[in-house]
C-alpha cells in the first residue's frame, strides 16, 4: 500500500515539475498553423480532420501564410492562393498598388478598379464620377430613367439633359366584409395613380381612380365597377382634394417621397385610405409638351 502511495506521489511530481517549467502535457490541443489552410486549429483537428500540416507556430509567423496584393484580380491572398489563381502576388496591400486603385469608369460612371473596368471594356478616368460631366445624369426617355447620356445612347434611347420632368404616385386598397345577417361577403379594391408634369408637387396632378365591388353569395358573384380621370392641384402644403362621385370627396396629402389619400364610402365599406411612393419623374409626353 505504500509503494503504491508512493509512486501516486511521484507521479503527480512529476507532473506538476513539467507544468512548473512551462512544458504543456497535452501538446495535440495546442493551437498552432494548420497548413496549407492557414488556419489556426490545433494538432487533431488540423491532421485527422482536415489533411493539413501542423505547425507548433502561429500562422502570422510563418512567411507561406502572409497576405499580399494579388493582381490583376486585386484581392488580399497568400502567395499560395495568388498562383492558384494564376494571378502574380505583391507583398503589399492593394490600396498600394496603382491599377487596384478605384476611378470613374465610363460610360457606366461606377466607381471601379482599373482591372474591373477593363474586364467591362470601359475607360478609367481619375476622380469621382460626380464630378465627370460625361457622367451628368439626365432623363431617357422613353425609360424614364435617370441616366448618363452614353448609357442612354447605349439603350438606343432619347436624352434630356434636364432630368425627367414631373414626379408620379400610385398606390391600392382592399378589403373583405361580411354582409351582417347574410351568408354573403362583400370586398372592395380600390387602385389609384397620378402624376404631374410640373416642376414642383403643388402643380396641377391628373389622376385616375379605379374602384371594383364584388359581392359573393350562395347565387354566385357580382360585381360593379367604376372609374374616372380627374384633376387637382395642392396647396403650399401639399394638400388636396377631388371628387370621387357617388364615394363623396376624397381629401389627400403629396410630398416629394410619399402621396395619400381617404374618404368615407357609403354603407359597410366606411374609411378607406390608400397610401404610395412618389418618384420623380412621368412618362414621355412631358417631355413633348
Amino acid at each position: 500500500m505504500g509503494k503504491t502511495i508512493g509512486i501516486i506521489a511521484f507521479v503527480i511530481g512529476i507532473g506538476l515539475v513539467l507544468s512548473g517549467c512551462g512544458i504543456n502535457i497535452s501538446d495535440d490541443k495546442d493551437q498552432g498553423c494548420c497548413m496549407p489552410f492557414c488556419s489556426e486549429t490545433d494538432q487533431d483537428a488540423c491532421v485527422n480532420t482536415h489533411g493539413g500540416t501542423w505547425n507548433k507556430s502561429s500562422c502570422s509567423n510563418i512567411e507561406q501564410c502572409q497576405t499580399g496584393c494579388c493582381t490583376p484580380q486585386c484581392t488580399e491572398d497568400t502567395k499560395e492562393m495568388c498562383d492558384q489563381f494564376g494571378g502574380t502576388y505583391n507583398n503589399t496591400t492593394c490600396d498600394q498598388i496603382e491599377q487596384c486603385q478605384t476611378e470613374c469608369c465610363v460610360p457606366f460612371c461606377t466607381e471601379l478598379s482599373q482591372v474591373e473596368c477593363e474586364q467591362r471594356a470601359g475607360t478609367s478616368k481619375p476622380g469621382k464620377c460626380e464630378d465627370l460631366e460625361e457622367c451628368n445624369k439626365g432623363c431617357c426617355a422613353p425609360f424614364n430613367e435617370q441616366l448618363s447620356e452614353t448609357e442612354c445612347e447605349m439603350r438606343a434611347g432619347e436624352w434630356h439633359k434636364d432630368g425627367c420632368p414631373g414626379y408620379q404616385a400610385s398606390m391600392s386598397d382592399e378589403a373583405v366584409y361580411d354582409i351582417e345577417g347574410t351568408p354573403m361577403t362583400a370586398s372592395h379594391e380600390l387602385t389609384f395613380t397620378a402624376h404631374t408634369c410640373g416642376e414642383s408637387i403643388d402643380s396641377e396632378w391628373t389622376g385616375t381612380w379605379y374602384w371594383i365591388w364584388t359581392i359573393v353569395g350562395e347565387s354566385g358573384t357580382n360585381t360593379d365597377d367604376a372609374s374616372e380621370t380627374i384633376t387637382f392641384t395642392p396647396d403650399s402644403s401639399g394638400s388636396f382634394t377631388f371628387s370621387m362621385g357617388e364615394f363623396g370627396t376624397v381629401t389627400g396629402s403629396v410630398n416629394e417621397s410619399n402621396m395619400s389619400i381617404s374618404f368615407t364610402a357609403p354603407g359597410i365599406v366606411g374609411l378607406v385610405e390608400a397610401s404610395g411612393p412618389v418618384k420623380q419623374g412621368t412618362d414621355i409626353s412631358c417631355l413633348e409638351e
